[in-house]
């Protein structure tokens, strides 16, 4: 009785210890919030866009991560309803934590239907919690 019950706590102690082990080598392995997770919630077009007037869009950029990103890349384009580049600008932006507005400006367009494009972090450089909300469209109307 006394063998068997050894070798039931000999059983248990190497399950545990199996356990243990392989908690304490996997503490890197769970899944943990990225401190970045950017997200274009929307862009905002001028209150009135008129031919032959540059135009300042608005972009809401936020990092629902908890640390603030220096230098995140971005670039914005807008092609028309043929599918051409028009007209296309970059450059980079500290994202903290929060809500970020961006201001686009955008040179003369024609009469027409376009589409506005934005992209964050372009050049791939922050681990995020996703990037499948890094991109942002909005369609806009220059009227006749």
């Amino acid at each position: 009785m006394a063998a068997k019950l050894n070798l039931n706590l000999a059983v248990v102690l190497i399950a545990v210890a199996i356990v243990a082990g392989s908690f304490a080598t996997s503490q890197t392995g769970f899944a943990t919030a990225s401190p970045y997770d950017f997200t274009i919630t929307s862009i905002t077009a001028p209150a009135s866009i008129s031919t032959n007037l540059d135009s300042v869009f608005t972009a809401n950029v936020e990092n629902l991560g908890t640390t603030t990103a220096s230098a995140v890349a971005y670039k914005y384009e807008v092609v028309n309803s043929l599918g051409y580049l028009v007209f296309q600008n970059n450059g980079k932006i500290n994202l903290p934590a929060g809500l970020t507005e961006i201001a686009l400006p955008v040179d003369v367009l024609k009469a027409g239907t376009y589409t506005l494009k934005m992209a964050v972090d372009t050049e791939g450089v922050f681990t995020e919690t996703s990037k499948s909300n890094n991109n942002y469209e909005l369609e806009v109307t220059v009227p006749y």
